[in-house]
């Protein structure tokens, strides 16, 4: 059930009516007293009788009583001009923002200091005057006063576009601490985005914010102004209103043109369609869950906190570092949080700023970016590319003074950003070890997460935005299976080209368009056996070993890819020989299976080979736990240049890897090409489909098995 009554939805409405008493009680109206005398006076003339029927002596008499005069009729009240949305509006935030008649009171106070946060630069101007005209008189009646206290109501003047100069702000400075010395009650309003020094705000014992628009503001707002307004329709308004965190990040404008309607109920639909999902822009909730979206979802829900006010913008993380191999959707995710409803999304780059000029000119674009973002809060501030700031510490000394100042300048940026809350700070980059560790420290960035390549699930999220009032949930299916492995950038790349061939051939798009550009070759199905088989190796050794929780295999246009959570270790020798068995597993797979390896698992830095090579130098040269005994002896590739000896002791610890390798899969090599042939089929599996594929004892039924030529027979007698 929705409260309609006023004081349920708005437990300051006392306040509302006090301020708005001034402004909805027409002025001039006859008080009681006077009230009282015009009836007396009325009903004495109509007491007088007819002089035609009076007697002699009482003709006399009233003939020598002195005249009453006639009542004059009131005056009309003078009309006063509808007070405008807008100001209307901005009062009720006020009035929110008091909270109750005490605090209200405590604006005039002998001595009061008052700070006022939470308008922007534009409504500054207005907010003095709606302070001075009805906000503070209300508060010397509600405190008994009987008088109008000399308030002194100071806000920052801007000699140019916000933020504040150095110079403006000490001018501001300067008025405050000039206002102290007066025993007059002082208001400070303070824009978004401006601070006070923390001496001056040592001294405020009042801080009130204004309250966002929220369901509770539009229903005191609606009581207000609507003629005969029936409980009934406000409840129904109420009801379609979008929750009160995407109320919040409306712009001003679409809730001014939303009451423009004024119906309640017309009002609301339109508040509830501007919050709606921008089309072609998913949401975080749209997206497959991973631990990049997770905690972009966390900013999310920390952002709602602090707009209702349950979390101080200092309690909940607010910033965000996202780092991958490009192409991975870190833009496509950042822009999905800022198409959640109630948040706006600002963009920008290193890149950009230098498009400015020199270096004031850069510091400028910079300090305009983020201004902007404050300006438009609650907001999601993108910083593309942002491993272009580079690092202080650099050796390469060519230009070393224009970075410093450019770094030192985007650093005091993002302190200030941190202070005025409401903004989440995203960036996004490649290499985030090329960032300065000041960037990357906690509190200007909280956390990074790295944004592998898109499930199967994600992929099918950005063609069902892209595509979905053109193909079928089928046909969309089919294109992200073939899509998996693919990127982000990959994916609408293929989308444009789908796009571009259908409008060549002047008709729809269709599924073979966008086959047609899919990256790479159709898929061979003895490739994609044997990556299955390597792909299920790794996974099935990782769990037969318990060396974590498998997350993902899948068969990509690259090879095959298995993602898994490393379990916690104490580092012993042990552990680390398991880590390598896994390793080399998938090479083990393939050997068992198939009879033969391929050069599947080397290649470049990131293969298996190559991983399992650097950890068993690491045992030997570097974590004291080879036959060389306690002593690091530098970096591996160099050892293994230069000494034959410490080489075989490598290639050793890697054959006999895959040799453990083998051993633990060949009881289970039943369970092996079932996972295969799941693999084959889907082309990824993750979740709880594949916790159950781990644990097939044979294939699926209507999977037909590729057997190549001398594969070894072998069953599983029980699944692991």
């Amino acid at each position: 059930m929705i409260p309609t009554d006023v004081q349920q939805l708005a437990p300051w409405h006392a306040v509302a009516d006090a301020i708005f008493a001034r402004i909805d009680v027409p002025p001039d109206l006859p008080g009681p007293a006077e009230a009282a005398a015009t009836a007396a006076v009325s009903d004495s003339i109509e007491a007088q009788s007819d002089p035609r029927q009076m007697t002699r002596e009482e003709l006399d008499a009233w003939i020598d009583e002195p005249l009453v005069p006639a009542p004059k009729a009131p005056a009309p009240p003078p009309v006063r001009p509808q007070m405008g949305l807008r100001a209307r509006l901005l009062l009720l935030r006020l009035a929110a923002g008091i909270g109750t008649m005490d605090q209200l009171a405590a604006f005039s106070a002998p001595a009061a200091l008052t700070v006022i946060e939470g308008t922007s630069w534009d409504q500054a101007r207005d907010t003095v005057g709606l302070l001075t005209d009805h906000v503070l008189p209300a508060s010397c009646v509600a405190a008994g006063s009987g008088a109008r206290a000399n308030h002194r109501v100071l806000r920052p003047e801007t000699s140019s576009r916000p933020p504040l100069s150095a110079a403006d702000a000490e001018r501001f400075a300067e008025a405050i601490r000039s206002s102290l010395t007066h025993p007059d009650p002082v208001v400070i309003l303070l824009p978004i985005g401006v601070t006070l020094d923390p001496s001056i705000m040592a001294c405020a014992p009042m801080r009130i914010r204004a309250a966002p628009i929220s369901s509770a503001i539009l229903a005191v707002f609606w009581r207000a102004t609507v003629t005969d307004l029936a409980p009934e329709h406000l409840a129904d308004a109420v009801a379609i209103l979008p929750p009160d965190g995407h109320l919040a990040g409306l712009p001003e404008t679409v809730v001014l043109h939303a009451l423009r309607a004024g119906d309640p109920v017309t009002a609301a639909r339109r508040l509830a369609a501007a919050c709606a999902q921008a089309p072609g822009g998913p949401c975080l909730s749209d997206l497959s869950p991973c631990p990049a979206v997770e905690a972009a979802r966390g900013l999310i829900d920390g952002v709602r906190a602090w707009q209702s006010g349950s979390a101080a913008w200092s309690e909940i993380e607010h910033s965000l570092l996202f780092y991958g191999p490009p192409g991975t959707g870190k833009t496509w995710l950042a822009r999905a949080l800022g198409s959640e409803p109630g948040v706006r999304f600002v963009q920008s780059s290193f890149a950009e700023w230098q498009s400015a000029g020199h270096l004031g000119n850069m510091l400028a674009a910079m300090r305009a970016s983020f201004a902007e973002a404050v300006a438009a809060r609650p907001c999601v501030l993108f910083i593309d590319e942002i491993d272009a700031a580079g690092s202080r510490d650099d050796h390469d000394s060519h230009n070393a003074g224009y970075r410093r100042q450019v770094i030192n300048g985007f650093l005091e940026q993002i302190d200030q950003l941190n202070k005025s809350g409401g903004v989440l700070l995203v960036g996004a980059c490649n290499n985030p070890d090329a960032l300065d560790p000041a960037i990357r420290r906690a509190g200007r960035f909280d956390r990074s997460i790295e944004v592998p390549l898109p499930d199967r699930g994600a992929i099918m999220t950005m063609l069902t935005a892209a595509l979905g009032s053109y193909l079928s949930p089928a046909e969309i299916e089919t294109l992200a299976r073939r899509g998996t492995g693919l990127s982000a950038a990959a994916v609408d790349a293929m989308i444009r080209a789908g796009r571009s061939r259908a409008r060549a051939a002047g008709r729809d798009l269709t599924i073979d368009d966008l086959v047609a550009h899919a990256p790479g070759d159709a898929p061979d199905p003895a490739v994609d056996w044997r990556v299955a088989v390597h792909e299920a190796g790794h996974a099935l050794v990782a769990k037969a070993l318990g060396l974590g929780r498998v997350n993902r295999v899948s068969i990509t246009g690259a090879g095959g890819l298995t993602e898994r959570t490393r379990a916690l270790t104490q580092g012993r020798l042990e552990d680390l020989e398991r880590e390598l068995t896994a390793m080399m597993a998938g090479r083990a797979a393939e050997r068992l299976v198939l009879g033969d390896v391929t050069a599947g698992s080397g290649g470049d830095e990131t293969s298996d080979l190559a991983h399992a090579t650097r950890l068993a130098t690491a045992i030997e040269a570097q974590l004291g736990l080879g036959e060389m005994g306690p002593v690091w002896y530098g970096e591996a590739d160099a050892l293994l240049l230069r000494s034959p000896q410490f080489f075989s002791r490598v290639r050793a610890r890697l054959e006999a890897a895959e040799v453990q390798a083998l051993q633990t899969l060949r009881p289970h090599v039943g369970s092996l090409r079932a996972l295969a042939a799941r693999l084959v089929v889907e082309r990824e599996l993750g979740g709880e489909e594949l916790r159950q594929a781990l644990f097939l004892p044979s294939a699926p039924s209507g999977v037909t098995l590729i057997v190549a030529e001398g594969e070894e027979a072998a069953s599983c007698p029980h699944p692991i």
